[in-house]
């Protein structure tokens, strides 16, 4: 008899994915003029503009893989019989194949995801004697994305395959004693949050185009252009992954006995094969590849000309960029295999004749590769 499990799981686990959908990039135009002003008086111009984008994405995923197997064609007892023909047990195979991935391609993606660009130009011209003149601009420009990318696998495997642990005893005549082999092959894919980033042709960016121009002023005027300009980019990509692989394997062909027989012809054990491959890709390919980082572009232009006695002319730019990107890949992979083969362990005692005694071969192949926090 042979004994076959095909423990086959072609689990393809995709956590509910989320990304960032591309933000659309916003645009201003201000003109701001103080002409042919009278003089002693009090002109301004105030803009004020704020643009903020924050987009969030959070991935979770936890996934369990769990089999417990128990195979048995042993555990027998063949006992004070007369005439006994070959005696054999089955084979027991079992094969698997886990497949589990998660979070794959989370990214903050988009050609322009919160990009600003703008064009203010501000005139103070013909301006009246001991007239005020203003014109300002206050910008505030911010940009925050954020990625967070959790997984958490555990795959367990627990086989027990006997085919041996028979008590063959006091017969009179025994054919040949045969224990069937037992076969584990396993592959176990653990993928979690890989090509997680960030990527985007041209990503946030900030383009301006400023023009100051105090010209043909009064006397003792005051005459102002004023650029007030904050930016800040913000990125965080936090990937979090633990992958733990538990192997326990049992097979046992042999622990037999074999006593007070007259005539035995031969006994033979089967052989144990194990083979378990287990390969980890965490946190892969996940980088800020094809962003500008919150590129800024700024042109500015500013003119004094044909200025009155005593006036006072200003053209001011106050700009504040800043840039802070994060990326913060955490790993724990645990591999784990208790593997027990046994072919021996036999008693063969108190027989008359016996054949050639052969115990089974063991083989055992543990393959486990990992690969994390790698880009």
């Amino acid at each position: 008899m042979k004994k076959s499990l095909k423990v086959l799981f072609g689990v393809s686990a995709l956590a509910l994915l989320f990304t960032a959908a591309p933000v659309m990039a916003a645009e201003f135009e201000t003109n701001g003029d103080n002409t042919t002003t009278g003089s002693n008086s009090d002109n301004e111009n105030e803009f004020e503009i704020e643009s903020e984008v924050e987009s969030e994405v959070e991935n979770d995923a936890e996934i369990d893989n769990e089999a417990e197997v128990d195979t048995e064609t042993g555990d027998n007892d063949v006992e004070d019989n007369t005439t006994v023909e070959d005696f054999t047990t089955g084979e027991m195979n079992v094969t698997g194949e886990w497949e589990t991935v998660a979070n794959a391609g989370a990214v903050l993606l988009g050609a322009d995801d919160g990009s600003l660009s703008g064009e203010a130009n501000f005139v103070n011209d013909t301006t009246g004697s001991d007239s005020e003149n203003e014109n300002e601009l206050d910008l505030e420009h911010e940009v925050e994305l954020e990625l967070d990318n959790d997984a958490d696998f555990w795959n367990m495997l627990d086989f027990w395959g006997e085919s041996g642990d028979n008590d063959v005893e006091d017969n009179t005549t025994v054919g040949g004693v045969e224990t069937g082999s037992g076969m584990l092959e396993l592959l176990v894919g653990s993928w979690a949050n890989n090509d997680a980033g960030w990527e985007g042709a041209g990503d946030s960016s900030l383009t301006l185009d400023l023009t100051g121009e105090n010209t043909v002023t009064g006397s003792d005027s005051e005459n102002e252009n004023e650029f007030d300009i904050e930016s800040e980019y913000e990125v965080d990509i936090d990937n979090d992954a633990e992958v733990d692989n538990e192997f326990e394997v049992d097979i046992q062909t042999g622990d037999n006995d074999i006593e007070r027989n007259t005539t035995v012809d031969g006994v033979t054990t089967g052989d144990g094969h194990v083979m378990i491959g287990a390969e980890t890709i965490v946190n892969s390919g996940g980088s800020m590849a094809g962003a500008n980082g919150g590129g800024i572009d700024v042109t500015a232009n500013f003119v004094n000309d044909t200025t009155g006695s005593d006036s006072e002319n200003e053209n001011e730019l106050d700009l504040e960029h800043e840039v802070d990107i994060e990326i913060d890949n955490d790993a724990e992979v645990n591999n784990e295999a208790d593997v027990e083969v046994n072919s021996g362990d036999n008693d063969v005692e108190d027989n008359t004749t016996v054949g050639d005694i052969t115990t089974g071969d063991a083989h055992v192949e543990l393959n486990f590769f990992n690969e994390v926090n790698s880009n």
